[in-house]
């Protein structure tokens, strides 16, 4: 990912952010909620590389890049690369379509500004995948492993109010 010649666009996914028109921490209590996407997004880039369990993810905003064997997927010392790692350890639970990739990833949605930026991560990673290797996943499933990558992988408890309206 180092040139552009190693590196083709084989798809590109807007994942949008969200607010919450009502309903604010309210649906963990059962109550009603109204999201609605914003026009912030994060961009993702992808193409197969041929390989059949190497992944590289570059984000232009850290600067970095996530190497990731499909076959060996270890937590990261870089928080955010853990959201993705969660996504493609579930994936993996469910398929065996997933090959290598890789993936740039650009955004202009705020961090840790309460519009669902950890959402549009694991969603538009899951639903981007899905599209280019066929996994046929639904959207609901998608929602549900990316619910459980935060879950079982971050050990945090997020509701599933924030990847559902990421595919709806």
């Amino acid at each position: 990912m180092e040139s552009k010649k190693d590196f083709v666009t084989q798809l590109i996914v807007e994942s949008p952010g969200r607010i919450n028109l009502i309903g604010e921490h309210n649906d963990y209590n059962n109550g009603y909620v109204l999201p609605a996407a914003i026009d912030r997004t994060i961009t993702f880039r992808m193409g197969k590389n041929g390989s059949e369990k190497q992944c590289r993810i570059k984000s232009k905003g850290y600067g970095d890049i996530l190497y990731v064997d499909l076959g060996n997927i270890a937590k990261s010392n870089e928080g955010w690369q853990n959201y993705l790692l969660g996504v493609l350890y579930e994936i993996g639970l469910r398929t065996d379509k997933l090959k290598g990739f890789d993936c740039t990833i650009e955004s202009n949605l705020p961090i840790g500004s309460g519009v669902s930026s950890l959402a549009a991560l694991k969603c538009g990673l899951a639903y981007g995948l899905n599209e280019l290797f066929g996994l046929g996943l639904s959207k609901l499933e998608i929602i549900k492993l990316s619910q459980t990558a935060e879950h079982q992988v971050m050990e945090l408890p997020f509701y599933i109010r924030n990847e559902h309206y990421e595919l709806h």
